[in-house]
């Protein structure tokens, strides 16, 4: 054969080969199955003395919650929550020293594997009332509320369940209210 024209065909014929093999080896970070690493969620509480320590305010019109990522202290990571007061003229009381909801540590933690949309949350003094007080108008004795996260199954955004608690009881028969995310919630 002729090497003029040999020389070209296995250049041709290399090349080919360093394709294929390049196709086939690692090529570099792919796409992780969601259903492999959850996402990690305390249940998160409020302690009555800080939230009534706003909410008592007759200007006091809910609160807005905001996801929070502390430092990491484990190789999972815990969102949580801070907590603005808002007034009858939006206003935010605590803007400079939210409250920072911590988790309950005898709770165990919510596991989530699907798409999550993160945003802000509120709560209307009118649902934080049907939690605390009784049906007579009567602030209950309670210790804290719990926020239990839950994924809203249309458009999959973070809110939370909140039931007052005890020690570790219910109260209030388990009335229970959730949080509605911001958007599309309305505007006091």
């Amino acid at each position: 054969m002729n090497k003029a024209i040999a020389t070209p065909i296995l250049t041709l014929i290399c090349s080919c080969f360093v394709m294929i093999g390049c196709n086939n080896k690692d090529q570099g970070p792919q796409a992780v199955n969601d259903s492999e690493l959850p996402i990690v969620f305390p249940v998160l509480r409020f302690d009555s003395a800080a939230l009534h320590a706003r909410f008592d305010s007759a200007q006091i019109q809910g609160y807005i919650l905001q996801p929070y990522l502390p430092p990491m202290t484990s190789d999972q990571m815990q969102i949580q929550l801070i907590a603005y007061a808002v007034d009858s003229l939006g206003d935010y009381q605590n803007s400079w020293i939210p409250d920072t909801l911590r988790p309950v540590t005898d709770s165990a933690v919510k596991l989530f594997r699907q798409r999550i949309a993160f945003g802000n949350s509120e709560i209307t003094k009118e649902q934080l009332m049907q939690v605390v007080y009784d049906a007579q108008g009567r602030k209950l004795s309670y210790d804290y509320v719990v926020l239990v996260p839950a994924i809203e199954e249309v458009f999959h955004h973070l809110t939370y369940r909140i039931q007052a608690y005890k020690g570790k009881e219910k109260i209030n028969n388990g009335r229970m209210q959730m949080t509605t995310p911001i958007p599309p919630s309305r505007r006091w």
